[in-house]
C-alpha cells in the first residue's frame, strides 16, 4: 500500500515537471491537462471515473480555491460557467482549455476591480456608529456589483476595527491593511498562465483527495531544493481556504518572552524581517511560503511574526528565530 502511495507522488511531481514555459498556449495547456487527468484515472488508488458526477466535485475545488469568501465573482459569472459543467468531462479528456481561459480570464478582471477598490476604500472613514453584521463565509456569490462592493466595505470596517483594539497608531494599522491588499493584488497581476494551470489542475487532483496535488516547473525544483539545505522558522501549517493556520510550534524558535502557547490555532498573517520586509502570507500559495522560508529569509534569522488569534479577535506580533536544519 505505501509503495503505492509513493508512486502516485512522484507521478505527479513528474507530470508537473514537464511544463517549461511561463505562458502557455492552448496546445501546451491541452497536452498537460490530458497528462495529469489520464495518469489519474490509471494509477490513483480510487481508479476514478472522470464522468460528470467527479467534475461537478472538480468545479466547485476549483471555484472555491479562487472565491473561498465569495468577493471576487458574481452570480452572473458563475451561471455562465456551469453551462459549461456538462462538457466537463470531455474538456478533461481532450485537454479543452476554454473553461480554464474563461474562469481565469475572469478572475483576474474581478480580483483586480475588487482589490484596487478595496485598497482605495481602506483609507476613508467607517462609520463605526452604524450596527451592522458581517458574514465571514458567504453562501451565495453577490447578484449585483454594488452588493459585492458592500461585501468589501464590511470586511474592510471589520478588519480596521480589530486593527484599532490592539494599536494605537490607526494610521500604521491602515497601512497593514492597504500593504497586506496590494501583496495580494500584485500577485494576482503576476501570475503567469502556468501559476493559474495549477490552480486548475490541482483542484482536479485535491477532488480524488485531500493529499493529491500538481506541482509547477517551479515548485519542482524547489521541492528537490529543500532536499538539501534549508532553514524553518518551526511552525506546523495547515492552509484553510487562503490563510496559514498554526498547528503547532517546536521549541527554540521564540525570542525573549514570547509564549510558544499563545500562537496554536492562530493565523499567521506576515513575517516581517530585521531589514524591514514584509511578507504578507493570506492568500498566498503554500509553495511559494515554504520556499519563503527555505530560502529566501536565510540572510535574516531574526524575524517578527504577526499573527491573528480568531477566538481574543486581535492582531499580535511575536519575535522568532529562523533556524537551518
Amino acid at each position: 500500500m505505501s509503495f503505492k502511495f509513493v508512486k502516485i507522488c512522484l507521478l505527479l511531481v513528474l507530470v508537473g515537471y514537464s511544463s517549461s514555459s511561463a505562458q502557455e498556449s492552448d496546445e501546451q495547456i491541452a497536452e498537460e491537462t490530458k497528462a495529469v487527468v489520464s495518469q489519474m484515472a490509471a494509477h490513483h488508488l480510487l481508479k476514478p471515473k472522470i464522468d460528470e458526477q467527479f467534475c461537478k466535485r472538480w468545479f466547485d475545488e476549483y471555484l472555491e480555491s479562487l472565491d473561498p469568501y465569495k468577493l471576487y465573482f458574481l452570480a452572473v459569472d458563475m451561471n455562465e460557467f456551469k453551462s459549461h459543467l456538462h462538457q466537463l468531462p470531455e474538456y478533461a479528456k481532450t485537454g479543452d482549455p476554454v473553461l480554464f481561459r474563461l474562469v481565469s480570464k475572469r478572475y483576474q478582471e474581478r480580483a483586480t476591480s475588487a482589490l484596487t477598490h478595496a485598497i482605495d476604500r481602506i483609507e476613508k472613514d467607517f462609520d463605526f456608529e452604524k450596527d451592522e453584521e458581517l458574514i465571514l463565509e458567504n453562501d451565495n456569490w453577490s447578484k449585483t456589483e454594488s452588493e459585492r462592493i458592500d461585501r468589501w466595505r464590511r470586511k474592510l470596517k471589520y478588519e480596521v476595527l480589530v486593527e484599532q483594539t490592539h494599536a494605537n497608531n490607526t494610521k500604521d494599522d491602515i497601512q497593514f491593511l492597504k500593504v497586506r491588499y496590494e501583496s495580494i493584488l500584485a500577485e494576482i497581476k503576476s501570475d503567469s498562465t502556468q501559476e493559474q494551470l495549477k490552480a486548475y489542475l490541482d483542484s482536479f487532483c485535491r477532488s480524488l483527495d485531500p493529499h493529491s496535488g500538481y506541482l509547477t516547473k517551479r515548485e519542482m525544483l524547489g521541492f528537490r531544493g529543500s532536499m538539501f539545505k534549508r532553514y524553518t522558522i518551526g511552525l506546523r501549517l495547515v492552509f484553510k481556504k487562503g490563510r496559514a493556520m498554526i498547528r503547532h510550534v517546536e521549541k527554540g524558535h521564540a525570542v525573549g518572552e514570547s509564549k510558544t502557547a499563545e500562537l496554536l490555532g492562530c493565523e499567521l498573517l506576515a513575517i516581517k524581517t530585521a531589514k524591514g520586509e514584509i511578507h504578507n502570507l493570506r492568500n498566498n500559495n503554500p509553495f511559494k511560503l515554504a520556499d519563503l522560508i527555505r530560502h529566501g529569509l536565510k540572510t535574516d534569522a531574526r524575524l517578527t511574526l504577526e499573527l491573528f488569534d480568531e477566538v481574543r479577535q486581535i492582531r499580535f506580533a511575536v519575535k522568532w528565530r529562523l533556524k537551518e536544519v
